[in-house]
């Protein structure tokens, strides 16, 4: 499959009809030398639209793990469609509702859409700190290639990947540079656009639906966002290695473990 070629791993995209933000981390650097495997971690959008062409082209990925970050009533809406791999659904609480009601109450305008992003990046690396710490587990264990999704896999799949990548050793500016790649992948559905104009509804006397400046502002990625991410880590447990081992609960040998099974050796 072209998708699978050594040149091909320069645009970590894999071309799908029905997941426009689908890629593979594999190949960003690592400090001290190596680089991510290929194959082992994968990112994505909501996968309810796959084709049968696209099962064709994910099929020599051997993806063995599905962790959908999505909240029950977006899996009832928009269902994976994907035989084959085990998907492991969100365990974490109701945190949909929680952050919507939060950005019905605070974004009138593309500031407080901003604001809202902020916030919200500063409790996922919590929020998912359970999640985080089971798929790399997973990948310690061997358990084989995994996907990570959301609905848009720019916010929750992008905080929860961000983890992951410095877990296993990737610089800082190596996890931005692969988060930005979301930009232009992805867009606000139908279905989620009323779920936030119900929201505001509910706090303000006169509910207008989301601006298209508001829309803007919430399908963007911004480093900001990340940074929001690690500086909350580091305020609340001083530095990332004090998070990994009190806030995701990973010891010293699962650590390592982790970065053995994800980092490539150098050749």
């Amino acid at each position: 499959m072209d998708a699978m070629t050594d040149t091909a791993w320069t645009d970590p995209f894999l071309s799908l009809e029905g997941a426009s933000n689908f890629r593979d981390v594999g190949g960003l650097p690592v400090a001290g030398g190596g680089a991510i495997r290929r194959g082992v971690l994968l990112r994505a959008n909501q996968l309810s639209g796959l084709t049968e062409r696209d099962r064709a082209t994910l099929a020599p990925l051997d993806v063995r793990v599905i962790h959908d970050l999505r909240q029950g009533e977006e899996r009832t809406r928009t269902p994976t469609d994907w035989p084959g791999p085990r998907i492991v659904a969100a365990t974490e609480r109701d945190h949909l509702p929680r952050w919507q009601e939060a950005l019905g109450r605070q974004a009138s305008d593309e500031q407080g859409a901003r604001q809202f992003l902020l916030d919200l990046y500063t409790a996922l690396p919590f929020d998912f700190a359970p999640r985080i710490a089971l798929i790399a587990r997973g990948i310690a264990e061997g358990e084989g290639a995994c996907v990570v999704h959301c609905s848009a896999g720019k916010d929750r799949t992008g905080v929860v990947v961000a983890v992951l990548l410095a877990l296993a050793g990737v610089p800082r500016d190596a996890i931005v540079r692969d988060y930005m790649l979301t930009q232009g992948r992805t867009n606000l559905s139908d279905d989620q656009r009323r779920a936030f104009a119900r929201a505001q509804e509910r706090h303000r006397d006169a509910g207008t639906a989301i601006s298209d400046a508001m829309h803007a502002v919430l399908m963007s990625v911004d480093p900001a966002f990340l940074d929001a991410a690690f500086g909350a880590i580091e305020d609340r447990h001083r530095d990332f290695a004090t998070y990994a081992r009190e806030g995701l609960g990973l010891g010293d040998k699962e650590r390592e473990a982790y970065r053995r099974a994800m980092i490539a050796p150098e050749e």
